[in-house]
This record gives structure tokens, C-alpha cells and sequence, in this order.
């Protein structure tokens, strides 16, 4: 429950800890969140769409620490053939955090890159408003601080309905 956040109440807790209540306050993650997103669809012919975009938000949470401002931009590309809908985007974004981080020391900055490719078939065993979908991607997030560095690989399956 985020209402009950006890980031770094852990470490505030051990022996010779120097952190104090104003420490773990700029901790807290509960806030508002605002996103703004430009794109525009590029009709390439033949089934192929172009769509680049950049993005900004802003992260005012409880905590200095936690609220951010991130910039992105992201592309694109898509295919119909026939039944068949192949997809791919590209994306990368940067985060500057407004304060600095209690527990190490240092304001956090974090760049984030992810790909993801996909394929998906209309009208599956003639069902005109479904299409299965399949997709895979991954995504890095580098930081300057160790601890928030990562690297996530996903995919999935699905089944739309178009309504």
C-alpha cells in the first residue's frame, strides 16, 4: 500500500545510520504524474506507417528525491500484409531527479533504451474484430547510481478484440 511507503526505514533503523526523518520524507513515491506525448502517423504506401514522437513528464511526488522530469522519443514502424501486421518501436528516454538520493548520496540521473518487434494475425479462424498478437522486446535503464541500473527482457501473447 503506498500509503504506508517505509522507503529506507530499513537502513534509517540500523546501527550508526545517519539518516534522518527529513531523509526518509524525501523518499516518499505517492504524487501526481503528468505526461505529454507529440506524435504523428507518416503513411509510407502499401500497408507501411511511420510514427515518431517525443514525450515529457513530470513526476511531483511527496518525496524530492523520487519526483523527476523525463524527456523520450520514440519510432515506430509498422507492415500490413494481408492478415499479417508486423510492428516495431525503438525508444530511449532520459530522467533527472529534482534532489539528492538520502541513501547514496548523489542526484539521480538514469538514461532508459527498449526495442520491441512483433507480429500480429487478423481475423484468426474468421473472427473479423480479433487479431492474435505476439511480441517480444527489451529494455535497459543506466544510472548513475548502481542500484537502479537494469536490464528487463518480456514478451507476450494476446488476443484483441477491435470494437
Amino acid at each position: 500500500d503506498i500509503d504506508i511507503d517505509q522507503s529506507g526505514a530499513w537502513q534509517a533503523a540500523q546501527a550508526g545510520s545517519t539518516l534522518t526523518s527529513d531523509d526518509l520524507s524525501s523518499l516518499k513515491r505517492s504524487g501526481t504524474f503528468h505526461q505529454v506525448d507529440l506524435q504523428y502517423r507518416f503513411d509510407l504506401g502499401m500497408g507501411t506507417m511511420l510514427e515518431p514522437g517525443i514525450y515529457y513528464m513530470k513526476a511531483n511526488t511527496d518525496g524530492d528525491a523520487t519526483s523527476f522530469d523525463r524527456y523520450g522519443g520514440r519510432i515506430s514502424a509498422t507492415r500490413w500484409a494481408g492478415q499479417l501486421l508486423m510492428f516495431c518501436t525503438l525508444s530511449m528516454d532520459y530522467s533527472g531527479y529534482d534532489a539528492v538520493h538520502p541513501i547514496f548520496d548523489r542526484t539521480r540521473k538514469e538514461w532508459e533504451y527498449s526495442a520491441m518487434a512483433g507480429l500480429g494475425y487478423a481475423s484468426p479462424f474468421g473472427w473479423d474484430d480479433f487479431m492474435v498478437n505476439v511480441y517480444t522486446g527489451v529494455s535497459k535503464e543506466d544510472a548513475n547510481i548502481g542500484f537502479y541500473d537494469s536490464t528487463n527482457i518480456f514478451g507476450g501473447v494476446g488476443l484483441t478484440w477491435m470494437f
